[in-house]
């Protein structure tokens, strides 16, 4: 039994079916899959923190391994939001949408951060800090249901997953602000030309323009009618281009402008608009 991004289910004897109804769907999974979902987020974390100190203990570390972590990481960040989003019943559209796609440009900028000024800098609220909020959606859905989420905040009168967009909102316009400015700083210190830092960023946001384009072209409304698979679309593609920039970093190479994996969602985009 697996629950959707409005907390629906649908099992048969064969398979698992994914699917996503409406929002106004207030249906929702036993308290054990958002239990469960915690664990994993849990484990993954847990994990995610043991893996460098055991290398480094053993003598084993390695940019390969480094790779192979980020790499991880980039995936595992859409699967995250997905259960998230589950959790509180997002629902499918344009500001799930959105989550997934702020959630993985986060991601892709802090490395791109690290590969022109050589660290990855984290501020007072990071990526720890993020799940360790999304442990307690989990486990605060499991205690009181998805429907809990839909119930106004005291005294703000807004819901509390409204709450979770609007948080969500504002840390991704600092912590965007807090890339470009340490960025900016340190090519200003070492007199590097900005344009072709800038023009590392075109991959990224040709992908940003078409897959909006592609959600807003489609005659079959791909983000209500097949969200998990459009969103997994969206996390493995800026999961190849993190992939990447780490690799061109290790390797002290450029990372190209130009990127394979943008022509997926170009041809989404022009397969929706012209020939549907």
């Amino acid at each position: 039994m697996a629950s959707s991004l409005d907390g629906t289910k649908r099992c048969d004897t064969d398979r698992i079916w994914i699917c996503c109804g409406e929002l106004s769907d207030i249906s929702e999974s036993p308290s054990i899959v958002y239990l469960f979902h915690m664990i994993c987020v849990v484990a993954y974390q847990t994990l995610d923190a043991l893996d460098g100190k055991q290398a480094r203990r053993t003598k084993s570390a390695s940019p390969l391994g480094e790779l192979f972590d980020h790499g991880c990481d980039a995936i595992a960040t859409t699967l995250i939001a997905i259960t998230c989003l589950s959790s509180i019943q997002a629902g499918a559209g344009w500001t799930t949408y959105l989550i997934i796609l702020f959630a993985n440009i986060l991601f892709f900028f802090a490395q791109w951060q690290q590969y022109n000024i050589g660290e990855l800098t984290l501020g007072y609220v990071n990526v720890t800090e993020a799940q360790f909020a999304v442990m307690a959606i989990h486990f605060i859905t499991a205690l009181f249901g998805p429907q809990f989420w839909s119930n106004p905040v005291p005294i703000f009168g807004i819901s509390w997953r409204s709450s979770i967009y609007l948080m969500q909102f504002f840390g991704v316009i600092i912590t965007l602000f807090i890339n470009f400015r340490d960025v900016a700083e340190d090519a200003a210190k070492k007199r590097k030309e900005t344009i072709f830092i800038y023009l590392q960023l075109t991959a990224p946001m040709c992908s940003v323009i078409l897959l909006s384009l592609w959600a807003l072209v489609s005659p079959k409304k791909i983000l209500y009618t097949h969200p998990h698979g459009f969103f997994l679309l969206i996390g493995f593609l800026y999961a190849n281009l993190a992939g990447r920039i780490v690799f061109a970093r290790m390797c002290e190479a450029e990372f190209s402008w130009k990127q394979f994996m943008v022509y997926p969602a170009a041809l989404g985009f022009f397969n929706a608009s012209f020939f549907h």
